[in-house]
C-alpha cells in the first residue's frame, strides 16, 4: 500500500492536520476535518482483517492520538470558559428589581432571549 492509500497513514495525516488546527484554535478547520477523519477511521477499522500497520506507524498514531486528546480537552475548556463569560455578562441584565425616583418599583426591563451553542 502507498502512503496515500494506507488507512493508518491517511488517519495519521488527518490527525496531524487536526492537531495543527487545534493548536491554532481554528474551530472551523477542525470541524471541516471531521468527515474525512470519520471516513479514515472507518477505513482503518475495515482494513483490520488485512495486514497490520508496522510498529512505527502504530506508535505514530498513538502519539498523535494522545496529542489530539490533550488539544481537544484544551479546546473544550476554552469553549466552556467563553460560555461562562457570556453567561456572566448576561446575569447583570437580569438583576433584582430596583426602586424608581418615586419610591415605587421601577419598570422592569425585559431581557431579550439568548441562546448559546457550543458547536464549532
Amino acid at each position: 500500500m502507498t502512503v496515500e492509500t494506507d488507512p493508518a497513514e491517511v488517519l495519521a495525516a488527518l490527525l496531524e492536520a487536526e492537531n495543527a488546527a487545534l493548536r491554532a484554535m481554528d474551530a472551523g478547520a477542525v470541524a471541516a476535518l471531521v468527515p474525512a477523519k470519520r471516513s479514515a477511521i472507518a477505513r482503518l477499522t475495515d482494513a483490520g482483517a488485512g495486514p497490520a500497520p508496522d510498529a512505527a506507524v502504530l506508535q505514530r498514531l498513538r502519539d498523535l492520538a494522545a496529542e489530539n486528546r490533550a488539544l481537544l480537552e484544551r479546546a473544550m475548556a476554552v469553549q466552556g470558559r467563553i460560555i461562562e463569560l457570556v453567561a456572566a455578562a448576561i446575569r447583570p441584565a437580569m438583576a433584582a428589581p430596583r426602586y424608581g425616583a418615586t419610591g415605587t418599583m421601577a419598570a422592569s426591563r425585559q431581557v431579550a432571549a439568548c441562546a448559546l451553542s457550543a458547536r464549532a
